[in-house]
């Protein structure tokens, strides 16, 4: 029998193929596009600011994001949220250590809303 390293045998569910031999790579992109999703998920953000930027090192990624967040949300909240979330989705989908979230807010923005002026606002039911 192989010699099987240690924390192997708790690493694929019960009944699942042995591992094999080979690599996985995920591509700086999709890194990206998770921390971008996770960013856009918190309530409060509406829109990157410069984006964002996965650094890898090693088996650990550091991410760096910029952000607008919605006028009348308490700034503060809404970067430490985008933190944990980027931390959170970053790590659980790309199986990394996060070291750092870094977030740096960039604009604040009102919301579109009926009779802002903005294409589509309060159109809704117009013929």
């Amino acid at each position: 029998m192989a010699a099987v390293p240690a924390g192997a045998a708790h690493a694929a569910p019960a009944g699942a193929a042995p591992p094999v031999e080979g690599r996985i790579t995920v591509g700086d992109e999709v890194a990206e596009k998770v921390a971008v999703l996770a960013a856009l998920e918190v309530g409060g953000v509406c829109a990157l600011g410069s984006g964002v930027r996965v650094r890898p090192a090693g088996e650990a990624v550091t991410v760096d994001v910029g952000i607008a967040v919605e006028y009348g949300h308490v700034i503060m909240d809404v970067a430490a949220a985008v933190q944990a979330g980027v931390a959170r989705m970053t790590g659980l989908m790309l199986g990394a250590r996060v070291t750092a979230v870094n977030v740096t807010v960039e604009d604040v923005r009102r919301s579109p809303g009926p009779g802002s002026g903005a294409p589509g606002a309060g159109q809704a039911g117009r013929a």
